[in-house]
């Protein structure tokens, strides 16, 4: 669907430039929304991620009371007890 006049080429052209300058333009916005959204994906994922850290080292505190002073405070019963029972049967 060309033009048959010099007029109706340059109209054309300049009908084919603004609708690339539109395309561009759009692209432009399409690729400022995605960094954006990336922005806003790795906010929150560095978000997740010190939430889960905090919830490993929770894990591991509780790992540790259960690994050494639950033990420990057990075995000061114990011994705590037989002490007891040796000061009762003299």
């Amino acid at each position: 669907m060309a033009p048959d006049s010099e007029n109706g080429w340059n109209e054309y052209r300049r009908m084919v430039i603004d609708w690339h300058e539109q395309e561009v333009q759009d692209r432009k916005e399409i690729r400022d929304r995605l960094e954006r959204q990336e922005v806003a994906v790795n906010t929150k994922l560095d978000a997740i991620s010190i939430q889960l850290a905090g919830f490993h080292g929770e894990r591991r505190f509780r790992q540790w009371a259960v690994g050494i002073i639950v033990p420990a405070v057990v075995s000061g019963l114990i011994l705590g007890g037989e002490a007891a029972i040796a000061a009762f049967l003299r």
